[in-house]
């Protein structure tokens, strides 16, 4: 069965993936705003799923 999960990338860390899912449901911090930030400019496969959602 498919799932979720099999869409995010291997390279794309927890962190940022429940930075952006808070995000998408505005709930993110100002500090949180700010780590998402600069993971998203330090990883491409990061950017990549934030923009695919």
């Amino acid at each position: 069965m498919y799932e979720a999960e099999d869409n995010i990338p291997y390279d794309v860390s927890e962190e940022a993936e429940r930075l952006i899912c808070r995000s998408l449901d505005g709930e993110i911090t100002v500090a949180q705003r700010a780590r998402l930030d600069q993971i998203l400019a330090e990883s491409p496969e990061a950017m990549a799923l934030a923009q695919r959602i």
